[in-house]
């Protein structure tokens, strides 16, 4: 049986490695930015520290219809100005290193937005172009080793159930030569199996058999004796009445 379980090694090592390239991806992807706001509608808010910062905005759909997805970033002091947005050309709407809108000249204060969709806002510190370039490295790797999960999920499921399987067969197998090979024995081997040993006289018959015996004997004897006593008193009497010359 040890030797069938060596998939489970190996899918393991598989899970974990695709556990390995998803940290390495998330990794690429997150490094040198922060997460303003989430949601297809809210506020973010802007401080000193997003001075030298690009603000731009991912949706999460990225197959969204780019003609039909709109933004709308408005100032939350009161006067609800509407902030120009830059929008990315459908061309590059769906290319793995290309966000979708871009906010230029946000100044320190809260902002409201709206969208069609649900997007990610995000400010990355500095080369913007660079950080494109990771961030699509990083979700390539991050989608292998997604993949490289479930399918080693699913074929440790269906290749277990494989091998299950195939020893099952074999156990049912091994059973039934075993009850055939039992069944096909020798006759006379079946036949010595049968066969009871003879009973045992009891000791006190033989016994009492051997007394039996021993008194006919006796009684033969006597009636021997008794015979030959008559035979000679009668003789004696027959040569005594016979005339001497």
């Amino acid at each position: 049986m040890a030797g069938k379980r060596w998939y489970k090694p190996v899918f393991l090592t598989l899970v974990v490695l695709s556990f390995v390239l998803i940290a390495v991806g998330a990794s690429l992807t997150e490094t040198g930015t922060e997460e303003l706001a989430y949601g297809s509608s809210g506020s973010f808010f802007i401080d000193d520290s997003h001075a030298e910062a690009s603000i731009i905005v991912f949706t999460d759909d990225d197959e969204a219809n780019c003609e039909n997805f709109d933004l709308t970033v408005d100032r939350r002091d009161g006067s609800f100005e509407i902030v120009p947005v830059e929008k990315t050309s459908c061309e590059r709407w769906s290319l793995s290193d290309s966000y979708q809108f871009r906010l230029n000249n946000l100044t320190e204060e809260r902002y409201g937005f709206s969208a069609s969709g649900v997007v990610t806002i995000v400010a990355v510190q500095g080369d913007l172009d660079a950080y494109m370039e990771d961030y699509a490295s990083g979700n390539s790797i991050a989608d292998l080793g997604t993949s490289m999960c479930c399918i080693s999920i699913l074929l440790h499921v269906f290749i277990g159930r494989g091998i299950a399987k195939a020893s099952n067969t074999e156990q049912q197998v091994v059973v039934k030569q075993m009850y055939i090979d039992a069944y096909n024995q020798p006759a006379f081997a079946q036949t010595a199996q049968a066969v009871e040993p003879a009973p045992v006289e009891p000791e006190g018959a033989s016994i009492q058999e051997a007394v039996m015996e021993e008194a006919q004997e006796i009684m033969n004897d006597a009636s021997l004796a008794e015979t030959l006593d008559e035979t000679a008193a009668s003789g004696g009497a027959f040569w005594d009445n016979i005339p001497e010359d």
